[in-house]
């Protein structure tokens, strides 16, 4: 955590531990043993990698984590996703057509590989002409419910063609729906601040290269 950021929690060299603690202090005091969370790699801000954080503590300490987006095209349309309602950040908002963090342990090839199919039901080898745009950097207020946290990300951006006829199906019940939107569709719904903050740089960065 940057130190101009105020208070710095020093961790140890394995911070497995004070993770555990700090997660049944702040969601489940006195309530047992929560289940194990989906846990992302730990990184200082020189780059060197210092273990695994729970994915529930990772907003609340403004961890960095990197995540991948897709942008899926048909010709001059693209399909794009409303997330559901109970997803913790930005429910109901439209996003890309797959997105998702890097877990621990994963590259972010990996990631976009399970995110494609567990988002949207589709393969690599459907994901036509396959194209990295670099990454954009996030820096926000958490859009938790509870209110607190910090969302500070690297978001690897990518856009693929699919074949006229595929679309898109969800398989973990993170998506709501599925659109496809026309390029003037699109544009009317960027303007109108419909998709989360990552989307629209995604879709930034893209359009302009």
């Amino acid at each position: 955590m940057p130190s101009d950021w105020g208070d710095v929690l020093h961790l140890p060299e394995d911070p497995t531990t004070t993770f555990a603690a700090l997660r049944q202090h702040l969601f489940d005091p006195g309530q047992g043993v929560l289940p194990e969370a989906e846990r992302l790699p730990l990184w200082d801000d020189q780059g060197r990698l210092h273990g695994a954080v729970p994915r529930d503590l990772a907003r609340y300490l403004g961890v960095h984590t990197h995540s991948v987006h897709v942008l899926g095209w048909q010709g001059d349309a693209c399909w794009v996703q409303e997330r559901a309602a109970n997803k913790a950040e930005d429910p109901g908002r439209l996003d890309t057509l797959v997105g998702g963090t890097v877990a621990w342990n994963e590259h972010p090839s990996a990631t976009l590989a399970r995110e494609a199919w567990e988002e949207a039901g589709l393969g690599l080898r459907q994901l036509v002409n396959l194209t990295a745009f670099g990454t954009i950097e996030l820096n926000k207020p958490s859009g938790d419910a509870r209110g607190w946290g910090q969302t500070v990300e690297t978001i690897h951006c990518y856009s693929a063609e699919l074949e006229a006829g595929v679309e898109p199906l969800n398989q973990d019940g993170e998506v709501a729906a599925f659109y496809r939107f026309e390029r003037e569709a699109l544009t009317h719904a960027l303007e109108a601040d419909r998709f989360t903050l990552a989307a629209t740089g995604v879709f930034l960065r893209v359009l302009k290269a």
